[in-house]
């Protein structure tokens, strides 16, 4: 089963705190169970190497969305990390020094619910996973909507589907792109242009 960081932990933290916070994360039965889709997107080399296989993609992406605790279980979960990581004698150093790792996991933990949403969109007409539509079509156009609450800025040569799926992600995303401590208030102004203008403006 795929996991945040299942390929290897760089242990250059500032902090020994910050270290073992990490490897009680990791070991951490609760927040495993919740399999954050964010996370999993911008961390697991296992989810990234499924997603030539549909079948185990569709099967991974519906464990993330039928989570043993309930979705609300699982953001107070992610909320109390993101409180605790944050702490000076935690992650705070790291975090002020920008370190990668420990600013990749504070974002994961207050995006979960974005990401949840988003990652667990089904088409009414296909009854597929958004995602993994995306992830199937020739162009990987789709899949770049999915990183931008990761701040990666959509590529100026990308040309969505108009899909209902992406208008969808992007109705999701705006109700938190004014908030300033997620990477997607950075993201999300460029990648709606971008679908407006090739899928016009009520999209």
């Amino acid at each position: 089963v795929p996991q945040p960081w299942d390929s290897s932990l760089s242990y250059n933290f500032s902090s020994s705190s910050c270290l073992a916070f990490f490897s009680a994360q990791l070991a951490n039965e609760t927040f495993r169970a919740c399999r954050p889709f964010g996370l999993l997107l911008g961390t697991s080399a296992a989810f990234f190497a499924i997603e030539s296989n549909l079948t185990t993609l569709t099967a991974t992406i519906g464990g993330t969305c039928d989570t043993p605790d309930s979705a609300d279980t699982c953001k107070g979960v992610m909320d109390w990390m993101a409180l605790r990581i944050s702490q000076p004698d935690v992650c705070g150093v790291d975090i002020a020094e920008r370190n990668a790792i420990a600013l990749e996991a504070l974002n994961g933990f207050n995006s979960y619910g974005m990401m949840r949403l988003a990652g667990c969109l089904v088409n009414p007409i296909t009854n597929a996973y958004c995602f993994a539509e995306a992830v199937a079509q020739i162009s990987p156009a789709d899949v770049y909507y999915y990183s931008l609450p990761l701040g990666t800025n959509i590529p100026s040569s990308t040309v969505p589907s108009c899909s209902a799926c992406i208008q969808t992600v992007l109705g999701i995303y705006v109700q938190y792109a004014t908030n300033k401590t997620m990477p997607i208030s950075h993201t999300y102004a460029l990648a709606s242009t971008k679908a407006n203008a090739q899928c016009g403006a009520n999209y």
